[in-house]
């Protein structure tokens, strides 16, 4: 089994990066056509592209990255966020994006990913994570299996 290695993201990366994270967008059709509509292949690159890139210069925002002999194969991208003041756990880090190629898929790939996360928020006194992920998302075991557990749900109102 070839070696999977986990590091922060960098500019270089970012053109894989997009085509990761449109390979898992053009996926969410199957989840509700509407809600994931997006506005074409070719703009939402460009704009994902941006965003990555102003991401990477954030100090409340990270992107790791798995790559297999130098080839990205998953990523996760993740953010700082304060809760209201009324918490206990007032800081956490929120999990935006986790994308795994399917072809590396059941490796454990997930599973660095968040480790590298973690591993860089425990140093922040962050003691929560967070994300959002489908009801019928067939990866939900993924995440229940690195101990997240369903907490609430989200709900959508069209106007």
């Amino acid at each position: 089994m070839e070696e999977i290695e986990y590091r922060p993201a960098c500019d270089s990366d970012l053109s894989a990066l997009t085509e990761l994270w449109w390979h898992m967008q053009s996926s969410h059709d199957a989840y509700d056509p509407k809600f994931y509509k997006n506005i074409g292949a070719e703009k939402c690159r460009d704009l994902c592209y941006s965003y990555f890139k102003d991401l990477l210069r954030k100090e409340d925002s990270m992107i790791y990255v798995a790559t297999s002999a130098s080839t990205l194969v998953g990523m996760i991208v993740a953010h700082f966020r304060t809760r209201p003041p009324v918490y206990d756990v007032s800081r956490v880090v929120e999990v935006e994006v986790a994308v795994v190629d399917p072809n590396y898929r059941r490796r454990g790939v997930f599973r660095g990913l968040l480790t590298s996360v973690e591993n860089k928020v425990k140093l922040a006194g962050v003691e929560m994570a967070e994300l959002m992920v489908e009801h019928d998302n067939p990866d939900k075991p993924a995440y229940e299996k690195t101990g997240f557990s369903l907490r609430q749900d989200k709900m959508v109102k069209w106007f």
